[in-house]
C-alpha cells in the first residue's frame, strides 16, 4: 500500500468516526452494539471487584480516540486538547484522585503538533512564514535567553531548570499550533466562542 493510499484509507476512517461518534452521537446500530458491549463488560468486572480496570479500561478507549483526532484531525484535536487543558484539574477537586491529565494534555500538544505539521506539509504551506512574525522573535530570543541560563554557573537546580524549561516548551509548541490551524476568521470566532463557554462554565462551577 502507497502514500496515496494510506492517506485515503486514514481518511475514510476519520470520516467514518466522526459521522459515529459526533454526528451520530454512537445512536447507529453500531454504537449501540458498541455501548451494550462496554456496558457488559463493565457489569462483568464491577460483579468481580475489577471496576477499576473497567473504567481504566473505558478511559484508555477514549484516550485512543482523542490522540487519533488530535494527529489526523489536528483542528478538533486542537479544541479536544483545549478542553481538556481547561478542565485539567476539575477531576483532582470532584474525586479528590490525582490524575496525571497534565502530564496528558502535554502530549496530546505534542501530538497536535505533528499532526499540524503534516497537514500543512499536505498543503504546501511556507515553511518559514511563522519566523517573520514578532511573536516569534521575542520567543526565539527567550529560548536563547533560557538555553544559555542552563550554562550558568550560579543555577543550584538543573531539574527545577528543566521542569520550567518543558512547561515554556509547551506554550511555544501551543503558539507554533495556534498560528498553523486558527488561520481564518471562522475559526478565530469559534476559538473565542469556546473560550468564553469554557469559561462561563468555570465561573458557574465557581
Amino acid at each position: 500500500m502507497n502514500i496515496a493510499d494510506n492517506y485515503i484509507a486514514s481518511s475514510q476512517l476519520t470520516r467514518w468516526l466522526n459521522r459515529e461518534f459526533f454526528l451520530k452521537g454512537l445512536s447507529s446500530s453500531f454504537g449501540i452494539g458498541l455501548l451494550a458491549c462496554v456496558a457488559i463488560a463493565i457489569g462483568f468486572l464491577a460483579s468481580h471487584n475489577l471496576a477499576v480496570i473497567a473504567f481504566a479500561s473505558v478511559g484508555a478507549i477514549a484516550a485512543i480516540i482523542v490522540v487519533y483526532y488530535c494527529f489526523f484531525e489536528p483542528v478538533t484535536g486542537y479544541f479536544i486538547t483545549m478542553f481538556i487543558s481547561f478542565f485539567a484539574f476539575y477531576p483532582n477537586h470532584i474525586l479528590n484522585i490525582i490524575l496525571p491529565i497534565p502530564t496528558f494534555v502535554e502530549l496530546l500538544i505534542l501530538i497536535v503538533f505533528f499532526g499540524s505539521y503534516n497537514a500543512a506539509k499536505k498543503l504546501n504551506l511556507p515553511r518559514n512564514s511563522i519566523l517573520l512574525t514578532g511573536v516569534s522573535i521575542v520567543f526565539i530570543f527567550y529560548s536563547i535567553f533560557n538555553i544559555v541560563e542552563f550554562f550558568n554557573p550560579d543555577m543550584q537546580s538543573p531539574a527545577g531548570w528543566l521542569f520550567r524549561f518543558k512547561r515554556y516548551m509547551v506554550y511555544v509548541l501551543t503558539y507554533i499550533i495556534s498560528y498553523r490551524l486558527i488561520d481564518t476568521p471562522q475559526r478565530f470566532r469559534y476559538f473565542m466562542k469556546s473560550w468564553l463557554c469554557m469559561s462561563f462554565i468555570a465561573a458557574a462551577y465557581g
